[in-house]
């Protein structure tokens, strides 16, 4: 799950340090921001594959839950050790814990659904779009960010990359039966279910911003979410296929989701520390480049089908991220 900072969190270097150190943070951070966007691209890409083996969902996001658990555990155990803090205020774990099961259970089960039904060039742009038009309606009204002119424009924007996309999505539906004369409920359903885990990933960010300060370890945070899944997604799972499913996973499918998990985990450190070194707006320029290389994965490796409703929807969504990441009016923050 890619959870990104918004504008407004304290990112950027310290201007105490000289010019030319400033500007070499300032390019490695960029350059990291970047790498982050390769590798969750390239996560999006290996779950994709994952989800043309017919591999059950819930499986799949919980093996790659599983692996930031098992990188992160140890950390913080290590951390206990030393004596350092790595708990949350009792108000914030509730919230966490909540809106994080939610996240898991309703958001990544739904996308990796989605994505074997209308493919990965549909669904990582509606998933984008739908984080770019709830997160600043959320953080209006609980975080109590102003929302500038261009955030409502960027909204009207990817509303229409949504529509456009859901017009198009029956052409690049690969598993679902294709209903004469109109969208099959099952294509529907997908593309509602990436637009509703875009929801519950712009959800999710929201409440970390509002409930954890900038004391608290990243890494508690992302060994909560991440182990989230694992407690809730992979009893859905022995639910869904019992020990039989597991025990029917070829070698395959466990190689691509554990590369799943171990480069999922490395967008996020790349992202989180290159945030310390340049301003947000940068990294979230660069999300746009998720949604294009989602778009050429889907064509070029997994034969989606190429339609103007399809570059017409991707378009409009890059140009909403754009204009989120445009606003170069926030004041940068000391890291």
């Amino acid at each position: 799950m890619d959870v990104r900072r918004e504008q407004g969190s304290p990112t950027t270097v310290s201007p105490a340090l000289p010019p030319q150190r400033v500007g070499a943070a300032a390019k490695l951070g960029l350059a990291l921001c970047g790498l982050s966007a390769m590798f969750y691209s390239v996560s999006s890409i290996l779950m994709r594959h994952a989800a043309g083996l017919q591999i059950e969902p819930s499986i799949a996001v919980c093996i790659r839950e599983a692996v930031t658990v098992a990188l992160v555990a140890p950390w913080l155990l290590f951390r206990l050790w030393r004596g350092r803090s790595v708990g949350l205020p009792a108000r914030a774990l509730a919230i966490l814990i909540a809106i994080s099961a939610a996240a898991q259970i309703v958001g990544n089960q739904l996308h990796q659904w989605a994505l074997g039904v209308v493919g990965l060039s549909i669904v990582v742009p509606v998933s984008f779009a739908a984080v770019l038009i709830t997160g600043p309606l959320l953080g209006r009204f609980f975080l109590r960010e102003p929302v500038a002119a261009r955030s409502w424009v960027a909204v009207a924007t990817v509303i229409s990359a949504i529509v456009v996309l859901s017009s198009g999505a029956r052409s690049a539906e690969p598993s679902a039966i294709v209903v004469s004369g109109g969208l099959s409920g099952i294509v529907i359903a997908a593309v509602l279910g990436s637009a509703l885990a875009g929801m519950t990933y712009a959800t999710l960010t929201v409440a970390i911003r509002r409930n954890v300060t900038h004391d608290a370890p990243i890494a508690t945070v992302l060994l909560l979410v991440t182990g989230m899944g694992v407690i809730t997604v992979g009893p859905i799972s022995w639910a869904n296929v019992g020990w039989e499913g597991w025990r029917a996973l070829p070698a395959e499918a466990w190689a691509w989701l554990l590369t799943a998990g171990l480069v999922n985990f490395a967008g996020f450190i790349s992202l989180t520390v290159g945030l310390r070194m340049t301003p947000v707006v940068h990294a979230n320029v660069l999300g746009a480049a998720q949604v294009a290389i989602a778009a050429l994965a889907g064509l070029l490796i997994f034969r989606e089908p190429l339609t103007i409703t399809l570059i017409a929807g991707v378009t409009l969504t890059i140009c909403g991220i754009l204009l989120v990441g445009g606003n170069r009016n926030t004041p940068p923050e000391a890291a």
